[in-house]
């Protein structure tokens, strides 16, 4: 730990040895309620040659691979030089601010910006509290991008700061460089913190809101996963961890950093202990599991950020998916999760992958690429067209991690693949691709597996559960043998409305003339009232039905038999006589 977290401080500093140059954020919120921060960016010993500076703010933020619009929450932007003088600027694009230096030794800009986007993980400002992601917020000057920076922050009132940044006195903080200070958020309010050590390194857990679970619980659980999770990397990447928890009515989610994660859940999740457990430590375990795996082990398209476009990688579903396939697994390991109720899950989980009809249209690898102009701009035809990097990305790691296991006798794992990874490609490295990736597997495994990501990875076979779940001597059975008729209909229901939202392609509705966003007044004379489920739960295959709805201002009835059977439904069982290595690698993956 200590070799890599000094290689990268190295790694940060010799970019740009210039001592000259000095970089200082002033951060304040005089006024909360009106969801606006005042920043200052302060500049000076540059060099007298400069005959202008642009100042950037980035269109996107780490752990959400989209395009955002940050510029158009900043409210006003003035430059001065160090007597106090206004310097001329003008805007190059929405995000580039270009000033002119007039032969000033020391150029402040100064700028508002609205934040009021807590859902986001961006930024957010009100009476209550306040949250920053530093790529959201705070301008930087590219060619000083690798220079160390102090920040000041300045709380309302009597709040307090949290954050990941090195303390250096009260509420001011530094950062090696630019891209350390956006990886660390600050949350900023009457927060409570709860310290710990875990190997003798410091660890807070932070929360805003509401929580009804004890102290020493969280403490002891959070340990519990800490330390699995480093028996699993086998190291720590960091010297201190802070998990920041957002208990509000807008929702779950959450985004790495570099030593933190920001992670909201609605407080009905931290209202006993059962709720805890079940709803939100998987969570939990899914963001730090991203310390080591996208935040410490990178792809390449993300080394390093470019923050003003576009990252392009095929990547996605292993810094993604193969996170949401362990992030589960490592609480079965560690008793959080029975083994009985895994292994419903998982039963679920192959039930939706031979019902979503984009699995076999999109590959895991070109779902990732596409990330940024598709996955977060979901439309009604997405789960027709597309597949999901993480949900299938999951998929395609268990079947991986059969496979390695089978063609070694278990003694290889996906396990052992990360941990090589993570040795060949550590942070300050070039990243890896996919390329690399395959390499390393088939180098631990002795197997050449073209074919598995020819099938899986690059394309879009379907997959075999019967097969690689036959390696931990389980067998997938059809959960009953009464045929239902597959509707395929996803709905919106409010004031006794059912409104249309998605209709798959594998359905009998998909061309019949329903469409999304119509309304379903009635089926078979019946109104359903925003009930659809109830309406639809007696419905037979082969059944002729008619439907009524409108179609905006015009009310339609079709007709059309139910001829499509439902997707079946499956339990894991365990074969009556397992093998030796199949009785050894169940065990193994499930420890």
């Amino acid at each position: 730990m200590q070799k890599l977290f000094f290689s990268l401080l190295l790694f940060w500093t010799t970019m740009n040895s210039s001592n000259q140059i000095k970089i200082q954020y002033i951060l304040s919120m005089p006024k909360p309620q009106t969801h606006i921060f005042e920043v200052e960016m302060k500049i000076s010993g540059y060099s007298h040659k400069e005959k202008f500076i642009d100042f950037q703010l980035p269109v996107w933020r780490s752990g959400r691979y989209m395009i955002f619009d940050f510029a158009s929450g900043v409210l006003e932007f003035i430059a001065i030089d160090d007597a106090g003088k206004k310097l001329n600027f003008k805007k190059t694009s929405k995000s580039i601010w270009r000033v002119e230096t007039n032969n000033s030794k020391e150029i402040s800009i100064k700028y508002k910006i609205y934040a009021n986007e807590f859902k986001f993980r961006t930024r957010g400002l009100n009476s209550e509290h306040g949250f920053v992601d530093g790529s959201s917020v705070f301008m930087f000057v590219e060619k000083f991008r690798n220079l160390p920076i102090e920040l000041k922050a300045l709380p309302f009132d009597d709040w307090k700061v949290t954050t990941g940044l090195q303390y250096e006195s009260k509420n001011i903080f530094s950062a090696p460089n630019y891209d350390y200070l956006v990886d660390c958020p600050l949350e900023i309010g009457n927060q409570t913190e709860i310290d710990f050590d875990v190997d003798g390194i410091p660890h807070t857990i932070m929360i805003f809101g509401n929580n009804k679970v004890p102290r020493d619980t969280m403490i002891s659980d959070f340990t519990k996963i800490i330390k699995s999770q480093k028996k699993f990397w086998g190291m720590y990447p960091y010297k201190k961890y802070i998990f920041m928890i957002h208990s509000t009515s807008l929702g779950g989610g959450g985004t790495e950093h570099i030593n933190s994660t920001i992670m909201g859940t609605t407080p009905q999740n931290l209202n006993s202990i059962e709720e805890y457990r079940t709803k939100f430590l998987g969570l939990v375990s899914h963001e730090f599991f991203h310390t080591w795996n996208v935040k410490y082990l990178r792809p390449k398209g993300i080394v390093p950020y470019n923050f003003m476009e576009e990252n392009y990688l095929e990547e996605l579903w292993i810094a993604e998916g193969t996170t949401s396939y362990f992030d589960d697994l490592i609480l079965v390991r560690e008793k959080f999760k029975s083994t009985e109720n895994y292994l419903k899950e998982f039963a679920q989980r192959v039930q939706n992958d031979r019902a979503r009809p984009g699995n076999l249209v999109q590959s895991v690898s070109e779902s990732s690429f596409d990330s940024w102009v598709k996955f977060w701009r979901n439309t009604p035809q997405s789960f027709n067209f597309e597949s999901d990097y993480y949900e299938k990305g999951a998929n395609v790691s268990f079947i991986l991690d059969m496979e390695l296991r089978a063609s070694t006798n278990n003694k290889i794992s996906l396990d052992d693949v990360f941990r090589e990874m993570l040795k060949r490609f550590p942070f300050a490295s070039a990243g890896y691709d996919l390329t690399d990736f395959k390499k390393v597997c088939e180098e631990l495994s002795n197997k050449n597996l073209n074919e598995f990501f020819n099938k899986y990875v690059y394309g879009v076979a379907p997959i075999p559960w019967e097969k690689y779940f036959n390696v931990v001597g389980f067998e997938l059975m059809k959960k009953d043998s009464i045929q239902q008729p597959l509707i395929g209909i996803s709905v919106q229901e409010s004031n006794e409305k059912t409104i249309v939202t998605n209709i798959s392609s594998g359905s009998p509705f998909f061309n019949s003339g329903l469409d999304v966003g119509d309304e379903i007044i009635s089926i078979n004379d019946k109104r359903v009232k925003g009930n659809f489920a109830n309406s639809t739960s007696q419905l037979k295959i082969n059944e002729k039905i008619s439907i009524l709805f409108s179609h905006g201002d015009d009310v339609k009835i079709i007709s059309l038999n139910l001829n499509i059977a439902k997707q079946d439904a499956y339990i894991l069982k365990q074969i009556s006589n397992p093998s030796a290595i199949q009785k050894q690698t169940y065990l193994s993956w499930l420890n």
